[in-house]
């Protein structure tokens, strides 16, 4: 092996370190704050809300 083949390979294992640490981190900030939702209404009221922001967002983008 040469030295640059052991350079790239520690650079890549770096970032990837790094990357899987960020990512561990969002998950972490995400769970903190979830609600598990186990009434099925109330999980349907939810969907309709995503899907009613969902459609405000693309008619806002496409007002431009």
């Amino acid at each position: 092996m040469t030295v640059r083949n052991v350079t790239v390979r520690k650079r890549c294992r770096q970032t990837l370190t790094s990357s899987s640490r960020r990512r561990e981190f969002a998950v972490a900030e995400l769970l903190r704050h979830a609600t598990i939702i186990s009434d099925p209404k109330k999980m349907a009221a939810l969907k309709a809300a995503a899907a009613r922001l969902k459609v405000e967002k693309l008619y806002l983008r496409n007002d431009r």
